[in-house]
């Protein structure tokens, strides 16, 4: 069900999972916000800090494993 773009099609993985659980994570925050009542735009950067925060982190992750001897 849930599977990355690179893998052949068998069965779900964890990175699917993870993935899913980030998605969710990104809605309920995105959901909280608008509770709160805060703008659009205050919105979007909030959630777009966080993308863009987590790719860094990914980013930094990936190449920390790609170097390490």
């Amino acid at each position: 069900m849930f599977k990355c773009a690179w893998l052949p099609p068998t069965s779900p993985t964890a990175w699917g999972a993870i993935t899913a659980f980030a998605a969710l994570v990104l809605k309920v925050l995105g959901n909280g916000l608008i509770l709160m009542g805060t703008s659009y735009y205050v919105q979007d950067m909030a959630l777009g800090a966080i993308i863009i925060g987590s790719v860094a982190f990914s980013a930094s992750a990936l190449k920390k494993a790609a170097f390490k001897i």
